[in-house]
């Protein structure tokens, strides 16, 4: 950011939920891959159940340390709105930009198909979520559409406003 007057920061990240959605996914694999032998009377040899274990637990690390390091970081200062999805985006927007925002609900699923970076069909446009359903919807100069997701939707709305003088 620049040194400019800070109007509005928010930081958020992914609700603990999702980790124990991706374990139970991840037990419900492994019963689908040996439980019909199992209860068929022909158990998988204890090396291929340890194995296979190992990776799926391998994964869900993998899936829990990138979804506690997700956060989704939003600043608006007196030039720009600051959108940082770390560790994959980093996007600066001029508030000159913005040809219209305001603050809405919005159904992450039937929308944009969930949380995240997401891309929305039928026009919507890109969403940067991490949780709820309220957010503030641009639109820019361009025409394109951007949803950024917030639990203070109506803060940020309030503090591009004031950004711009408006």
């Amino acid at each position: 950011m620049t040194g400019q007057a800070v109007y509005f920061e928010e930081e958020q990240s992914f609700s603990p939920c999702w980790f124990w959605l991706t374990l139970g996914a991840s037990l419900l694999v492994l019963l689908a891959a040996f439980g019909p032998a199992y209860l068929a009377g022909q158990p998988a040899p204890v090396e291929a159940m340890a194995v296979s274990a190992g990776v799926v637990a391998l994964m869900q690390l993998l899936v829990a340390a990138l979804l506690f390091g997700m956060k989704l970081r939003v600043a608006v200062d007196g030039e720009r709105l600051h959108v940082r999805f770390t560790p994959f985006v980093d996007r600066s927007i001029s508030l000159a930009e913005i040809r219209s925002w305001e603050p809405r609900t919005y159904q992450p699923i039937v929308e944009y198909g969930g949380w995240g970076i997401r891309y929305g069909l039928f026009g919507k446009g890109q969403a940067y979520n991490t949780r709820g359903n309220r957010g503030v919807q641009l639109e820019l100069n361009d025409g394109s559409r951007l949803l950024i997701g917030s639990q203070r939707a109506e803060e940020l709305a309030q503090a591009i406003t004031q950004a711009r003088g408006r």
